[in-house]
């Protein structure tokens, strides 16, 4: 149930660009999933009276990634990623509205901040990278598989994490009839023009 999480800032040449990310609805997230391009997902997996498992897929409808892009030496640093809990979106009111408040206690936590602690070269495939999330105001270590790559000008930058609530310390959404696995799988893809 966690993040991540894009409107997008970088640093070229020099210069700061900037690519807004939003989303109306969950739905209008699920098209850009299908483009394949310009989202942030997360996926839990849920299992109901003990035999029934589906997977939980949700959208950040507006989040934020920032970095610098030194586009002579063809490497990207300093890359966050920022978003409000209350846009994360799983398309069923009553299940936001629990994450949103007994799992990410939104009314004191609002903000989720991911920050990459490596640079990237471009190009180099993908790289696990050291990261920290910021998420119910205690900052966690985790990793971030990230790979960029330029496409005529632009650059694709994708990247996935597998985080635990357990090690985030993030109160279960478990109930009764329908237990939540302890992985929180996260994938984001952006494009972004210079």
């Amino acid at each position: 149930m966690v993040f991540l999480f894009l409107l997008a800032s970088f640093h070229l040449l020099g210069r700061e660009i900037s690519t807004n990310i939003s989303y109306k609805t969950f739905e209008d997230a699920e098209v850009a999933l299908g483009d394949g391009v310009n989202y942030l997902r997360f996926v839990i997996e849920s299992t109901k009276l003990g035999f029934l498992t589906s997977e939980v897929e949700g959208f950040v409808l507006k989040h934020a990634i920032s970095g610098e892009l030194d586009d002579k030496n063809q490497r990207l640093s300093k890359m966050k990623i920022n978003f409000k809990v209350k846009q994360m979106n799983t398309d069923n009111d009553s299940r936001d509205e629990k994450m949103h408040g007994h799992c990410l206690d939104s009314s004191k936590y609002s903000d989720i901040n991911v920050e990459i602690l490596s640079d990237y070269k471009i190009g180099s495939g993908q790289k696990s990278l050291p990261a920290t999330i910021e998420i119910r105001g205690k900052k966690k270590n985790i990793n971030v598989l990230l790979k960029v790559s330029k496409q005529a000008n632009q650059f694709l930058v994708e990247g996935k994490s597998l985080m635990k609530f357990s090690s985030l310390e993030i109160p279960s959404p478990s109930i009764s009839i329908a237990s939540v696995s302890d992985n929180i799988n996260v994938d984001f893809k952006l494009l972004v023009n210079p």
